[in-house]
């Protein structure tokens, strides 16, 4: 009990968001759900983040993550892993 985690993972494109876990799965699992939760605040605030320069550019992926779930983010994630 209080281990660091041992993995920690985000995506470049918005790097402000981790992914924390024990195992690889468990922190792109915690990324997902991280990422999924931003997504939410982001389009519920919309035009306050589209405004503000360092997010503006997020919208194209938190749409994106609006149309993905959880086995098809780690489809992807993973294969970035193993090109990495």
């Amino acid at each position: 009990e209080g281990e660091p985690n041992d993995y920690v993972i985000f995506v470049k494109e918005i790097p402000q968001i981790l992914g924390f876990g024990n195992t690889v799965d468990e922190a792109v699992t915690d990324l997902f759900l991280a990422l999924k939760d931003y997504a939410g605040l982001y389009l519920s605030d919309f035009d306050k983040y589209f405004e503000v320069k360092n997010t503006k550019a997020h919208a194209l992926y938190v749409f994106a993550l609006e149309n993905t779930d959880e086995t098809k983010f780690k489809e992807l994630i993973n294969a970035e892993l193993e090109g990495a």
